[in-house]
């Protein structure tokens, strides 16, 4: 019996590189959302059959608007906020008020919004020990907000290293 692709929605699409991994996976992933000019012509140039999106998530903030441009039920959202914030790349000195370290709130609402099965969200290994400007771990109010909606998360740190585009895994 042939069963139907999961379907996969890319937040934060970048130039695909998530969505082009569940792909290869086996997933479809028929929707990007970007807002940059560039990524989201290089998702149409690599991906003309995708649903490209160019437009600032922030503005999608209620069921109705990302039910209007979601029009599939995804298995599986994927994204990756922007990571400026949290970085160990650039400036040493990072500002906890920065408004791109809360875009995973953004990411949040639509999990909401959409309830998919699970949702992969990436970002860099800094996440993990900046704190907000109340001093609280910023992965811990992640946790807490996905959690909140009633999902089980693990946090994993990956090293991109270990793992080829085959899926096979180095042995270390």
């Amino acid at each position: 019996m042939l069963t139907a692709q999961p379907i996969t929605i890319d937040l934060f699409a970048g130039a695909g590189g998530f969505g082009l991994g569940f792909e290869m996976a086996g997933f479809s992933v028929p929707l990007s959302v970007k807002i940059d000019a560039w990524a989201c012509d290089t998702l149409r140039h690599n991906r003309p059959s995708m649903t490209v999106i160019q437009h600032d998530l922030r503005n999608f903030n209620t069921a109705s608007s990302v039910k209007d441009i979601c029009l599939l039920k995804p298995d599986i959202v994927i994204g990756g906020p922007p990571c400026q914030g949290f970085s160990i790349a650039g400036p040493a000195q990072k500002d906890p008020k920065d408004p791109r370290n809360s875009l995973f709130i953004n990411f949040a609402q639509w999990i909401s919004f959409l309830e998919p099965k699970a949702f992969v969200m990436e970002n860099v290994k800094g996440l993990l020990s900046r704190k907000n400007f109340e001093g609280i771990k910023v992965i811990d109010i992640i946790k807490e907000t996905f959690e909140n909606l009633g999902y089980f998360v693990e946090v994993w740190l990956l090293n991109t290293v270990d793992h080829q585009l085959d899926g096979s895994h180095n042995a270390a």
